[in-house]
């Protein structure tokens, strides 16, 4: 029985998103039982959220509403694979091989759904495209990524985010041990705190990441 046929009405897309957002804020903060950073409880909700949007968006006949899920979709992919990633080593916060794994499969999917949609927020798909094949080792892949993360955001006109991947592509290359990476990882980290808004946020970033990846 399809909840079309029943009494139990559909979630809408303002409704999924909400829960998106609840998930998200749960997992950041706590709530009640419900521990601050606990990350499995946090991907049971999300991943149903994710599917259920997914589904939703299959079965739309509505354009405006079947983007509107996909949206909730690819929203949710992306803080799934942003939460599964390593790199940030907030306190309390742990992840285990096989969520990192899960959340690289989340970074893919939310690739894949802008990608489809041509939407402006490609950049940050390879980003975090980029974060997981750093974290899973591929430096080289993880560069790739990084630089056309970059592209996509010379090409939108984000001059703050094309210069946190070429930030990123430093980091890379000083966990590589390529000569003169050291420099201009400070000289990028020097740039962003000199923009302001978002700048000072994306140069704290490369530190963490350095000591997570290059113990």
């Amino acid at each position: 029985m399809t909840a079309e046929n029943s009494d139990v009405p559909s979630l809408t897309v303002t409704e999924l998103g909400a829960a998106n957002y609840i998930a998200s804020q749960v997992f950041h903060h706590g709530s009640g039982t419900v521990l601050k950073h606990d990350l499995a409880s946090y991907l049971l909700v999300a991943r149903a959220v994710y599917q259920a949007a997914m589904s939703a968006a299959k079965e739309s006949t509505d354009a405006e509403d079947r983007a509107g899920y996909q949206k909730v979709a690819y929203m949710t992919a992306y803080n799934i694979a942003a939460n599964c990633w390593p790199g940030w080593s907030e306190e309390g916060a742990a992840v285990t091989n096989e969520q990192r794994k899960l959340g690289a499969g989340f970074a893919r999917a939310h690739l894949e759904i802008v990608s489809r949609l041509d939407v402006s927020v490609e950049a940050n798909a390879y980003w975090i495209n980029a974060a997981h094949e750093l974290a899973a080792g591929d430096h080289e892949a993880a560069k790739r990524m990084f630089s056309t993360c970059a592209d996509h955001a010379a090409s939108e006109g984000a001059r703050d985010v094309e210069e946190m991947a070429g930030g990123w592509v430093a980091v890379v290359e000083v966990l590589q041990g390529i000569e003169g990476a050291e420099d201009e990882l400070e000289a990028s980290t020097r740039r962003l705190v000199e923009m302001g808004g978002d700048g000072p946020f994306y140069a704290e970033q490369y530190g963490p990441a350095l000591a997570v990846f290059g113990s």
